[in-house]
């Protein structure tokens, strides 16, 4: 039997407060298909759950909380296939926007592409001292969690990410608006538990307005089709195979 990508815990202080921790331990949890749509499944069944106060997603290593996508998983697609699973993985980022209950991110280490755009997608973020924040997609070509990243930080902050590629450590991340609060690594979950137990006793029509409220401009319907469909585009536009393996070798150079 496969291990699991991801691993479900509750709170021991309340069990309406679920954990979310990504386990790829080997692969600093880059994200690959069989992670993707075990994400989505598990995202849909807890939306589910009566009892969902409250979602922290974070790591079960203290390297990393998500490395990005997976390298080799990436460079085996077609163009089409790989435009598919941008699309799908655009797609669950705004799954994970438009959660039922509140979202906390609990940041540890690499927060890279995909993990970056994982963390922005929460309600809210919490880093440990050592994490870093870096969204490289379009350096090979992608568009993927730029409008999110707009919202959050601001368009002017969000085309120097966007366009740089530039590395940003927990302190940058906070004065950008990436990140609320940076704490001590090893007390990174344990700030973000706290966070959800300071709102899971509010009353459901003001916790879930006030998240309408700022997410205003992101209407489900029409940020989820325009994220999908940017993230296809942007993968099928000349040959994404060819520059996403210049890409991968220059990364290499650099090593």
């Amino acid at each position: 039997m496969a291990e699991l990508s991801l691993i479900v815990h509750e709170s021991q202080q309340d069990n309406r407060i679920k954990i979310l921790s990504l386990n790829r331990p080997k692969q600093l949890n880059a994200m690959n298909g069989d992670m993707l749509h075990e994400l989505r499944e598990q995202l849909d069944h807890l939306a589910r759950n009566p009892t969902m106060g409250a979602l922290v997603i974070t790591s079960e290593l203290t390297r990393a909380f998500c490395s990005g996508i997976d390298m080799s998983f990436v460079q085996e697609l077609s163009n089409t296939d790989a435009a598919q699973f941008f699309a799908m993985l655009a797609d669950t980022l705004e799954q994970l926007i438009h959660f039922p209950a509140p979202t906390i991110a609990a940041v540890n280490g690499y927060a890279f592409g995909a993990g970056a755009d994982l963390a922005l997608a929460c309600d809210l973020r919490v880093a440990g001292a050592s994490s870093r924040f870096r969204f490289p997609g379009p350096q090979f070509g992608v568009v993927l969690g730029t409008q999110r990243l707009s919202h959050e930080v601001g368009p002017s902050r969000a085309r120097l990410l966007a366009l740089t590629g530039q590395t940003v450590d927990a302190r940058e991340a906070q004065q950008y608006g990436l990140v609320h609060q940076v704490t001590e690594d090893e007390s990174c979950l344990e700030t973000a538990l706290a966070l959800a137990a300071t709102f899971i006793h509010m009353p459901s029509y003001t916790l879930h307005t006030i998240r309408d409220i700022c997410r205003k401009d992101e209407a489900r319907g029409e940020s989820r089709s325009c994220a999908n469909e940017w993230a296809r585009k942007s993968v099928l536009e000349g040959d994404f195979r060819e520059r996403f393996s210049q890409f991968v070798n220059q990364a290499r150079d650099r090593k």
